[in-house]
């Protein structure tokens, strides 16, 4: 019976995987160059709700995007893979800050957004916003940027940055991305923007 709870733990957890498109459950899938896991975050986002309206889909509060066709200041910049992967990639300049240019939406009120959280960003790099809070009126878009400041050695990346923008109410938004010093061995190969 104690044999069977671990295997059951395993197939659920793999099931919840496959679904939320972190694992490829084929092995021809139509970029082969690709890897097979990749995080289902990618085309909607992590959530962050606050604590009396669980479940309210997000994007009715919030909403942003990155515009890569307005970053600069990076060695090079883009997707691993412009149609499949949507998870853009950073080359750091160390010697210039980089700017990643985003799209800020407030869909249905007033929202005032600040950057609320980054998850795994290499050792050495910092991101802020011009702002500490941007005010976006109801039913507008704001287009500003993220600032990649670096202020020593790049650490290893660890993998997917997650980085969060949320609201005074609770709500947040997040989007995977990935950072690499310019030496590092572990840049992919990326369709540069």
């Amino acid at each position: 019976m104690k044999s069977i709870i671990p295997i059951f733990i395993t197939l659920l957890c793999l099931g919840m995987l496959c679904t939320a498109g972190c694992v490829f459950p084929w092995t021809d899938h139509p970029e082969p160059d690709l890897p097979d896991f990749m995080p289902g975050i990618l085309d909607k986002g992590l959530y962050i709700f606050p604590r009396d309206v669980a479940g309210t889909p997000v994007d009715s509060a919030l909403e942003w995007r990155f515009d890569l066709e307005n970053c600069s200041g990076f060695e090079k910049f883009g997707r691993i893979d412009a149609v499949s992967n949507r998870v853009p990639v950073f080359v750091v300049d160390p010697e210039s800050p980089g700017k990643i240019a985003i799209r800020i939406s407030a869909p249905e009120q007033d929202i005032d957004v600040y950057l609320k959280e980054i998850v795994d960003l290499p050792e050495g790099l910092h991101l802020s916003l011009p702002d500490d809070v941007i005010h976006i009126p109801k039913g507008e878009s704001v287009d500003t940027y993220l600032l990649l400041e670096s202020d020593g050695p790049i650490g290893e990346t660890n993998g997917y940055t997650i980085i969060y923008l949320g609201t005074e109410d609770g709500w947040g938004l997040g989007w995977g991305s990935m950072f690499f010093a310019p030496d590092s061995p572990d840049i992919p190969a990326i369709v540069e923007e």
